[in-house]
């Protein structure tokens, strides 16, 4: 393997997000922490590359439960092979294809759980210029297959550690030849014109005496000094350090821009949740009184049945006072002339001892 291929491993992270957005409007101290979990997480000694889905905005610090199904102690037993696993995919170079070809082509897994992800493609060196960068180069580049990335996933971006500027690679006498800064400047524009954007690729690289930081790769349209000199330091080199500050300046712009753009959208989610609150409310106050109204149309309806009842209720009595009264009548009645049949039955009985009494005499007086 060359000497670019032999370097200790350091990683080159890529995103790739679609077309209508990007990494860019993702924190860059979000993508650095990023970048740095996925370098302590897979410790893997030379150039390799990586692909992974990571959810949008997630917490660098519990990341591990992101990769949780694909810890380094099961990869490292695979890469012997291309590794294709839950959430990543991984390779290391197999000449004559390098590593980054091989995870491209194997991403087919991945696209099944595109949504709310990033794609993370991770690799040690930058695309080589006489291969995986060369759009003449017609079995290896690696520029046909990264146009299909934005046709699944949201957001892209693409991420690189050192710059690979020992070799050129590809066909020809001149392969084993160092690129010149010219040759490297053309191979990012090539991978730009991909559909990942200049401004969506990225270095993140520890500078002498700094902190391990992601760069912009683009300054006014062009390449960044600091995505094709390895030694670069921001800050400490004229000409360059300018550029870093103008991609600065417009990042820092860029993000401001955001910040008021999250805001405005941020009013405008709690003013819709205000909204919906107070839609909420009134059709809980709208179904509270359609439960008054049933209520008081039952209790109406209640109170009219038991008028009814008591309305029944006071008929039943008054028949039934009616019917005592008749009954005290006709007992009166019998009663009456119950007395009178006694009544005609003495006069009867004192009639016929006259009678008797009479008939008795006059017997007596015949006899004389």
């Amino acid at each position: 393997m060359m000497n670019c291929v032999q370097v200790n491993s350091v990683v080159a992270l890529v995103f790739l997000l679609s077309a209508g957005s990007s990494v860019a409007d993702v924190d860059v101290n979000w993508l650095t922490k990023v970048v740095k979990a996925i370098r302590k997480e897979y410790r893997i000694a030379g150039q390799f590359c990586l692909a992974a889905n990571i959810p949008l905005h997630q917490d660098t610090n519990t990341l591990s439960n992101v990769l949780q199904d694909d810890r380094y102690m099961d990869v490292e037993k695979k890469l012997e092979d291309v590794y294709v696993g839950q959430n990543v995919v991984i390779a290391k170079p197999a000449e004559p294809r390098h590593a980054e070809p091989q995870v491209l082509k194997n991403l087919q897994p991945l696209t099944t759980k595109t949504e709310g992800n990033v794609l993370l493609v991770y690799t040690y060196l930058s695309p080589c210029v006489g291969k995986c960068a060369n759009p003449d180069e017609p079995k290896f580049n690696i520029l046909k297959d990264i146009k299909v990335i934005p046709r699944n996933w949201h957001d892209y971006a693409f991420v690189f550690t050192k710059v690979c500027d020992k070799y050129k690679g590809g066909r020809g006498p001149y392969r084993n030849e160092c690129p010149t800064e010219d040759d490297l400047r053309k191979s990012l524009t090539e991978l730009g014109k991909t559909g990942l954007r200049l401004r969506n690729i990225f270095r993140c690289y520890k500078p002498e005496n700094l902190e391990f930081q992601c760069y912009s790769c683009s300054s006014n349209g062009d390449v960044s000094d600091v995505c094709v000199q390895n030694n670069f330091v921001p800050g400490q080199q004229g000409g360059s350090s300018r550029d870093v500050g103008r991609s600065n300046l417009t990042e820092q712009r860029r993000r401001s821009r955001s910040r008021d753009v999250s805001r405005s959208n941020l009013t405008e989610q709690r003013r819709r949740s205000r909204s919906r609150d107070v839609s909420r409310s009134n059709l809980t106050e709208q179904r509270r009184r359609s439960r008054s109204r049933d209520v008081s149309r039952s209790n109406l309806t209640e109170q009219r049945r038991r008028s009814r009842s008591r309305d029944v209720s006071r008929s039943n009595l008054t028949e039934q006072r009616r019917r005592s009264r008749s009954r005290d009548v006709s007992r009166s009645n019998l009663t009456e002339q119950r007395r009178r049949s006694r009544s005609r039955s003495g006069r009867r009985a004192k009639k016929v001892c006259k009678t008797s009494r009479s008939s008795r005499i006059r017997g007596q007086g015949s006899s004389s």
